[in-house]
């Protein structure tokens, strides 16, 4: 099984990093970001073209840039934000976790049960921000990542093949230890 080859999936491994640094592409959440703005540009990614969020998220955190003006933002503005990107339903659910942000003086919890346990941050949102920004190895699996493990493990793709326990296995042994940032923000050249 590919799982128990390490060295198979160590060569994998360097490939998949060499592959993004090809592929890099520079958005302005690529640097470290505080973890309120990072759950809140993983919300925007959602189903979204990377290209097409960088306006938005340039806009938004211009007009709010502290945790507190983030936080008293409402529904209405923050849908007219999100507008270009046809995500005016997220509003309320974006502006539910303004207010959380706010409340909290942006001071966020660390873990990724307890990031899942704010408005609108579900498993997905949680890992990457974590990964990306909060300084944490997390495993991140999308549906375009588990396709790359099926064809990785030579199994078909299907819908709920991301949640599968070998994929995430995979996911698990594939993210380095250290240095778990460049295979995140790398591999994962849309975001």
């Amino acid at each position: 099984m590919l799982i128990d080859d390490r060295h198979r999936l160590g060569e994998i491994q360097r490939q998949l990093l060499r592959w993004g640094e090809t592929h890099f592409q520079v958005f302005p959440w690529r640097h470290h970001l505080p973890l309120r703005q990072a759950l809140v540009v993983e919300i925007l990614l959602q189903r979204t073209r990377a290209a097409q969020v960088v306006p938005v998220y340039i806009s938004m955190f211009k007009i709010y840039p502290s945790a507190a003006m983030f936080g008293a933002a409402g529904v209405c503005e923050i849908s007219e934000l999100i507008r270009p990107l046809g995500l005016r339903w997220r509003a309320a659910l974006l502006a539910k976790l303004a207010s959380e942000i706010g409340r909290r003086k942006g001071r966020l919890p660390r873990t990724q049960k307890q990031l899942e346990n704010l408005p609108g941050v579900g498993p997905y949102v949680a890992s990457a921000a974590l990964s990306l920004n909060g300084y944490r190895r997390t495993i991140i699996i999308d549906s375009n990542i588990a396709r790359v493990l099926c064809r990785i493990g030579g199994a078909p793709y299907h819908r709920d093949s991301r949640r599968t326990r070998w994929i995430r296995n995979l996911a698990d042994i594939l993210t380095p230890e250290e240095n778990f940032r460049s295979l995140t923000s790398l591999f994962w050249t849309s975001r």
